[in-house]
């Protein structure tokens, strides 16, 4: 299990994060997940079906399995 606040020590490499969901959107096929742990929030990017979980409610806890690609802060 990992932290967001020590993902980029992970970076290129896949990991699993326990959180809960804190919002989500989407744009097209493209879905960005928002999950927070005790530590930190993080985006979790979903393309198409694969990953986006719609019946889920915000606030409810879940695993989030995938590579860590560190993206500038703007």
């Amino acid at each position: 299990m990992h932290y967001v606040e020590h993902i980029a020590r992970y970076e290129g490499q896949t990991v699993t994060l326990k959180g809960w969901l804190h919002n989500r959107r989407s744009s097209g096929k493209i879905h960005f997940l928002t999950v927070r742990d005790g530590t930190g929030t993080i985006v979790r990017i979903a393309v198409g079906p694969v990953g986006y979980i719609p019946d889920v409610p915000t606030r409810n806890i879940l695993y989030a399995i995938g590579a860590v690609d560190i993206r500038a802060q703007q």
